[in-house]
């Protein structure tokens, strides 16, 4: 039973939330009689604290007007909401506020708050990340959470437990709908499109994981230790794959841009994009990092930004943009076709499988099995969800043998395929487009684009980049259909491919209208043998611009 002092204490907290409350109405929250109610009024003004008692039908009692109270009276889930939305204006820099008058709001919040809660604060200053601003869709409808204090404390909790090195238990449900316990030594809680994730190692599994805040149920703080890695890194391990491989070139750039403005033609899921108040001296200036397979890439993304920016590493990016510029100065200057080979034409056999090191004569072969199956189911969807062609563009990323690009023909598309074709017909509405997927640097405006089985055959930084151009050529409205690979592949591993999990493959059609999902999980046959199939088929419209 709650003392009579915590009783005053929470009538002030009840109009300390404002506005006029009756005596029924404060005597049935504090659980008391309408008498103790007016006891309780009483010992409030002898605290010097001007508490009025409106007359009439609707009377009852309230906080005088304009009176400022003294003590900041929160509760942890109103103290977490207000160190939140500070931390989150000096992460991102998206507030109108200065980052000094941030930091002073945020000690004065911390000085009034009672010890224990504290605490519980600064271990979510000490262990929550953010990965950059919301995206241009909001929030996503799945990060709209409709338990609220029952995830602050589960918030408070882990960020407590991060800080400490101390192992958590809890129910875990995934995105299957299968539900677990789960033994996790965590790492760092991070904010990401929305939604909080937990990045730590999974006891049980012997590996790195990623945890949704709103899927777990029955947290459980142990009393065991653990010491973290040096290395760990829950940002990168929640938006990508960031981490180093052989062969690419670590990059660090300034640029003087809006984050939203940047991620337009650089994916969070590809870079990390920070505040760099202290290279610069100034606001406005980013630091984004990345590691590369191609610094040609990196210098045409510059050029496409626009914006000033200033070479960090590695040295031979000078090099690069400075090549880059003086082709776009010599190729300014042409006023005639040469009938030279474009720079970017490389022929190739299968394109959309050129990182697969298999030869010419297997992918032979292959496409040559191609030739009688019907066409995609999954095509056939987006087909009837684009409506008829009409003479409107599509695009067939990985076209292989054809047999999409003839259904989109058949149905009076005008399509740009892209791959090696040597058992496509010509046809006066087909835009054969032979390159490597990783040289592409534009695709036309399209109403629906197809990729089958393509993608994933990228490393992850080709399939970000392309999946940028993707998003960039889709018209407002259009239909995107994919095949994307999952974590549970049996080539799951492979640095040269790319392999998603189910948040991150959701992660990639923030903002769309999904208008189909299906995830197949599970042994079946391959091209010359089986493998386990870890895939995800995906309709989804692009939003309509106002």
């Amino acid at each position: 039973m709650a003392r009579p002092t915590a009783r005053v204490l929470a009538l002030l907290e009840l109009l300390q939330a404002g506005g006029t409350r009756t005596v029924a109405e404060l005597a049935e929250r504090l659980g008391v009689d309408d008498r103790t109610v007016r006891r309780y009024v009483e010992h409030l003004r002898e605290l010097d604290i001007p508490i009025d008692a409106v007359r009439g039908r609707y009377g009852g009692y309230r906080l005088a007007r304009h009176y400022r109270m003294p003590p900041l009276m929160l509760t942890d889930e109103e103290a977490l909401a207000v160190v939140w939305a500070l931390l989150f204006d000096r992460r991102s820099h998206a507030g109108p506020a200065s980052s000094l008058a941030v930091d002073n709001a945020m000690a004065k919040v911390r000085r009034v708050l009672p010890d224990t809660l504290a605490r519980r604060i600064d271990a979510v200053l000490e262990t929550v990340d953010f990965t950059g601003v919301p995206s241009a869709g909001g929030r996503d409808d799945e990060g709209v959470n409709p338990r609220g204090q029952r995830d602050a404390r589960t918030l408070l909790d882990l960020s407590e437990a991060a800080r400490d090195r101390r192992l958590v238990v809890f129910d875990y449900q995934s995105h299957q709908g299968r539900s677990g316990q789960r033994q996790v030594q965590p790492h760092g809680v991070v904010a990401h499109r929305g939604l909080l994730y937990l990045t730590g190692f999974d006891v049980d599994r012997r590996a790195l994981r990623t945890f949704r805040l709103d899927r777990m149920a029955g947290l459980q703080v142990r009393s065991v230790t653990f010491a973290a890695p040096g290395d760990m890194n829950p940002v990168a391990q929640v938006v990508g794959p960031l981490t180093a491989a052989p062969g690419r070139h670590e990059v660090s750039v300034l640029i003087n841009a809006d984050p939203a403005y940047v991620q337009t033609r650089i994916p969070d899921t590809l870079a990390s994009v920070t505040p760099a108040s202290d290279a610069t001296g100034g606001d406005g200036w980013l630091r984004v990092f990345l590691r590369a397979e191609r610094l040609e890439w990196v210098a045409a993304t510059l050029a496409a930004l626009d914006r000033p920016f200033v070479i960090e590493q590695p040295p031979a990016l000078h090099d690069v943009v400075h090549e880059l510029g003086r082709r776009l100065i010599e190729d300014s200057a042409r006023r005639t076709i040469t009938g030279e080979e474009p720079r970017h034409f490389h022929p190739c056999w299968s394109t959309s499988l050129n990182v697969v090191p298999h030869d010419d004569d297997h992918w032979t072969k292959y496409n040559g099995t191609q030739t009688g199956r019907p066409v995609r189911p999954l095509l056939r969807d987006a087909m009837a969800i684009a409506g008829p062609g009409g003479g409107r563009t599509a695009i067939d990323l990985g076209c292989g043998a054809g047999i999409e690009s003839r259904a989109l023909l058949d149905a009076g598309w005008t399509v740009q395929a892209i791959d090696g074709v040597p058992l496509m017909d010509s046809h006066d509405r087909l835009i054969v487009d032979v390159r490597h997927f990783a040289e592409l640097d534009s695709l036309h405006a399209a109403d629906l684009i197809y990729a089958g089985y393509s993608l994933p055959y990228q490393s992850p930084e080709s399939f970000h980049r392309v999946w940028a151009l993707m998003l960039g050529a889709l018209r407002p409205g259009g239909v995107l259909a994919v095949n994307l690979f999952g974590e549970n592949d049996s080539w799951a591993g492979n640095e040269n491919e790319t392999f998603l999990s189910a948040d991150a493959a959701r992660a990639l059609f923030d903002g769309f209208d999904v208008r189909f999902w299906a995830e197949e999980d599970e042994d079946g046959p391959a091209f010359g043998g089986s493998k386990h199939w870890h895939v995800f088929d995906v309709i989804a419209v692009a939003p309509i611009s106002p």
